[in-house]
């Protein structure tokens, strides 16, 4: 059974059959478990024709474009031969009309995209249900029917992974910071509904909206204000100066920041600072819109000791071949297009581990983007490793 568990969650999906089958020619007296013998049973996509749907033009074409050559990495990466390749066909979901759709669905064996939300139920309507759909994006409740898969690089998807990493590493009393921003504060309320599932009580939050309303934040948090009263209150008591620092509150284990690069290297020194030199250093995680490639040596120094998660395309020490040959040909790409070429390349590479992953609930593919599953609701979830600022330097930690 060790040997079936490790065959399901690591063989790749176009040698699994076989695979297993070998499996079952060793152990003849033993049925193979019912999802398995499902998964066995459905064809995987193997498509000979794939439709590619992105904005190719428009004030989204650069991010369409880094998605594009993150597909094309994929494609010519594999090592499928050549006369056996998919055929790649690639449309502009700017200038796309709904006759084209449903030409396009006639034409090809499988869909990838679009990117943008607000298309999705356009393509959906007008796709045969039989053609399966890897798309690009999600719904806010997506309807679970069959070919029809969803991945995308939600930030709330992070947030509750934050909680849920907190949680199982003995953390208790977390609190939040968040910039006032829609993005910020709609990570911070799924950290917080995640907190509650899995702890039942709710994490204090501030927001902040400048750097004035940033320094008030932390020290309400930290309950800064209240011992710096009691010193001064003192002061004046005895009339002479007093050399004092202020007490932060114990009972806080864990800040959990959401903010941009900028902002967060702002608030990690004021964090540092309002820790009294008698307590004990309190961590500070935060999600990947924190981290940026582009960061120099003083805004990192600014970051030291930070904990966040990110794919592993943006940390140090993985897919160094890849990387190499990336940073060649476009130098200078920016954190966004990287991220986009990253989950590019995870797309092409799902496709034929679909099925796979829809009936082996244990089974993982390592991505750029992250270790990938699937959900009850068809989505990709992504488990994202975590990086640490050291000083100068980002490190990938070993894992959680």
């Amino acid at each position: 059974w060790l040997e079936l568990a490790r065959i399901t969650r690591t063989v790749p999906g176009v040698e699994l059959s076989q695979r297993i089958n070998l499996w079952q020619q060793q152990y003849p007296d033993y049925s193979l478990p019912e999802p398995v013998q499902q998964m066995l049973q459905q064809a995987h996509y193997q498509p000979q024709n794939i439709a590619v749907i992105l904005p190719l033009s428009g004030r989204l074409a650069n991010q369409g474009q880094a998605l594009k050559e993150g597909i094309l990495a994929a494609y010519f990466d594999t090592s499928q031969p050549r006369e056996h390749k998919t055929q790649l066909t690639f449309y502009d979901s700017v200038v796309l009309d709904e006759t084209e759709i449903q030409t396009l669905a006639l034409q090809h064996d499988f869909v990838l995209g679009p990117l943008i939300r607000e298309n999705i139920p356009a393509i959906l309507s007008q796709l045969p249900q039989s053609t399966p759909a890897l798309l690009l994006n999600r719904l806010e409740q997506e309807e679970v029917s069959p070919h029809r898969y969803f991945y995308s690089l939600a930030p709330e998807d992070e947030a509750e992974q934050l909680a849920s990493y907190l949680y199982a590493n003995g953390y208790r009393r977390p609190v939040l910071i968040s910039a006032k921003r829609q993005l910020f504060e709609r990570m911070a309320e799924h950290f917080m509904r995640r907190w509650q599932t899995l702890d039942k009580s709710e994490p204090s939050l501030m927001t902040f909206t400048d750097n004035k309303s940033m320094r008030d934040a932390v020290d309400s948090l930290l309950d800064i204000q209240q011992s710096e009263r009691r010193i001064n209150q003192l002061q004046r008591l005895v009339n002479k100066e007093i050399h004092s620092f202020a007490r932060n509150r114990r009972d806080v284990d864990a800040i959990v920041v959401f903010s941009n690069p900028a902002q967060t290297e702002l608030l990690n020194p004021m964090i540092e600072s309002s820790i009294s030199p008698f307590a004990s250093i309190v961590p500070v995680f935060a999600s990947s819109r924190s981290f940026s490639k582009e960061l120099g040596n003083n805004s990192l120094r600014d970051l030291r000791n930070l904990m966040f998660v990110d794919m592993p395309w943006m940390l140090p020490g993985t897919n160094a071949q890849i990387k190499e040959r990336v940073n060649q040909l476009w130098p200078d790409r920016n954190d966004s297009q990287s991220r986009l070429f990253a989950m590019g390349y995870d797309a092409y590479q799902l496709v034929p581990e679909l099925t796979t992953l829809h009936y082996i609930k244990g089974r993982q593919l390592q991505g750029l983007t992250g270790q990938l599953s699937l959900d009850r609701q068809q989505r990709i979830v992504r488990r994202l490793p975590f990086g640490k600022i050291e000083q100068d330097k980002v490190i990938s930690l070993a894992g959680d």
